[in-house]
């Protein structure tokens, strides 16, 4: 993310970038995983 224009665009998106390493991202993408995995079951959500 070195370059403003980039960082610009993504501010006005409302997205928060930051350099992670590849463990950290795989930790994080689980994480994610896990709690929608959970909201989904919990509230017997189904894709239509």
């Amino acid at each position: 993310m070195s370059e403003p224009e980039i960082k610009e665009r993504f501010a006005a998106l409302g997205v928060q970038a930051q350099a992670t390493s590849m463990d950290e991202f795989k930790s994080f993408l689980s994480s994610e995983n896990s709690k929608y995995s959970k909201l989904i079951t919990e509230n017997k959500i189904m894709a239509e």
